[in-house]
């Protein structure tokens, strides 16, 4: 089961669950940026995810088609007039 990991715009925190323990390339770890955590964790529990807390971000047990996951649950916080978009979550790890 794969997991979609959703947090909060402009916290600067570095999330290392499931990172290698040694990679040469770019590294990248797509998820949702949301304006307000809290709100976005009660309405995907509302509707029917299951949810893990982290310390700093959610994530959100994905079955079957991820992809086709992230876009519902876009389509679904967007719906609740929240802000949110796909993202690098690891745009604050130097790679060079």
């Amino acid at each position: 089961m794969a997991q979609i990991t959703v947090r909060q715009k402009g916290i600067l925190a570095q999330c290392t669950r499931d990172w290698p323990l040694f990679y040469m390339n770019d590294f990248s770890r797509i998820g949702l940026l949301v304006d307000d955590l809290n709100r976005a964790d009660a309405v995907l529990l509302e509707a029917g995810y299951s949810i893990e807390p982290g310390e700093y971000e959610i994530y959100v047990a994905a079955q079957g088609d991820t992809s086709a996951q992230v876009l519902q649950m876009v389509a679904l916080l967007q719906n609740q007039r929240m802000e949110v978009e796909i993202a690098d979550l690891i745009n604050c790890v130097y790679q060079g």
